[in-house]
């Protein structure tokens, strides 16, 4: 008989961040079968007292769980290789929290056969007064993504080993698409690009962190940082 292993732990140890308001909980879940793992880990606000908690425990976990759902469909049309399980795989960093405001990254690598699996970056940046997941536009105005654009591509070729100039410069263009995996932080705005988005796969997927001066003349006056 195949083991299986099913695991679903709310930890009760929170992250325990200086800037932090709010207590996160990690969620765990883990199951185990012979043509596939899956392993996840994922945040929770603890106190869901406001709408705005639930929105933000909600929305992090249907899009754990529908990638999940989606996964298991997936390797259904799979020939199973006993020596190569298909695997889904989350995990997460907290970038900044507050009693308003939660930004975190979650990076989910999927491997479905082949010579190396795939690994996505997906930001939640959560107005919780509001219960709003925000985008660039939602924080920013004027000419944002040129600002972001060029630094991001000053930066990126920095790196001599791998940098092309033409791949740089279209994966990091002044388009809101190609910076929709951010995260704020205390010093400012962190991209994060996707595998094969700026650099080969052997160079990884680089952040680049954008510095608050950089940005303040372009911070909506509407906005959550003008709060």
């Amino acid at each position: 008989m195949n083991k299986v292993i099913l695991l679903f732990v709310l930890l009760i140890t929170s992250v325990n961040l200086a800037f932090s308001g709010i207590d996160i909980d990690t969620v765990k879940f883990i199951e185990s079968k012979k043509e596939y793992n899956v392993e996840m880990y994922y945040p929770k606000i603890r106190n869901e007292s406001s709408e705005g908690a639930r929105g933000f425990n909600k929305a992090i976990a249907g899009f754990v769980e529908g990638n999940r759902k989606d996964f298991l469909k997936d390797i259904k049309s799979m020939d199973y290789k006993p020596d190569m399980p298909s695997e889904y795989f989350v995990n997460y960093d907290v970038s900044y929290s507050d009693d308003h405001f939660v930004s975190v990254v979650l990076y989910t690598y999927y491997f479905t056969g082949g010579a190396h699996g795939s690994t996505i970056a997906t930001t939640f940046n959560y107005d919780i007064d509001y219960n709003q997941n925000l985008k660039l536009s939602d924080l920013f105005e004027g000419n944002y993504l040129n600002i972001i654009s060029d630094y991001c591509i000053k930066e990126i070729m920095k790196d001599d080993a791998y940098a092309d100039a033409d791949w740089v410069k279209e994966g990091a263009s002044a388009k809101e698409e190609n910076f929709k995996a951010f995260n704020l932080n205390e010093e400012g705005l962190l991209i994060h690009f996707q595998q094969y988005q700026v650099l080969p796969y052997a160079a990884g997927m680089p952040d680049v962190l954008i510095p608050q001066n950089l940005l303040k003349g372009v911070v909506r006056k509407d906005g959550l940082l003008m709060r």
